[in-house]
């Protein structure tokens, strides 16, 4: 079992329904979770579509939306829908990657995302160790 088999059972557990992405090679192993336990895994053409797809699902629906996205660049293209759910108070969960690469937390600092995505939750990395947000205490 790898870290998305068990980021999928956790999903299926809670009943979500959809998993919407943004197709990328690190979050591979959570979308294969995901479809041998019966979520339908929908790609979009942009990260921000997945997080909007989830936002509807949760106002349609009333079962927190999902969506999973790739690192750095990935992540921070939600922000728009990730702000949009927020203001509409979305159950929403982002599956993402906030450090890779030599990425620091310091940089989501530096472009003032530590305050954007630390308000709204804990970024979980697709190899399922969960990561601390840049404004969270060490």
């Amino acid at each position: 079992m790898n870290g998305g088999d068990r980021v999928a059972e956790v999903l299926a557990r809670r009943g979500v329904p959809f998993l919407f992405t943004l197709c990328g090679g690190h979050i591979s192993p959570i979308l294969v979770g995901a479809k041998q336990r019966g979520i339908r895994v929908v790609d979009v053409r942009h990260e921000v579509d997945a997080v909007f797809a989830a936002d509807a699902v949760f106002r349609l629906t009333g079962v927190p939306g999902v969506a999973a996205v790739t690192a750095g660049p990935g992540v921070t293209n939600t922000i728009t829908a990730i702000k949009n759910a927020q203001l509409a108070q979305s159950a929403v969960v982002l599956l993402g990657d906030a450090v890779t690469g030599g990425m620091s937390p310091a940089m989501f600092v530096m472009f003032g995302l530590s305050g954007t995505l630390g308000a709204i939750g804990i970024l979980v990395s697709a190899r399922g160790r969960r990561r601390r947000t840049p404004d969270e205490p060490v």
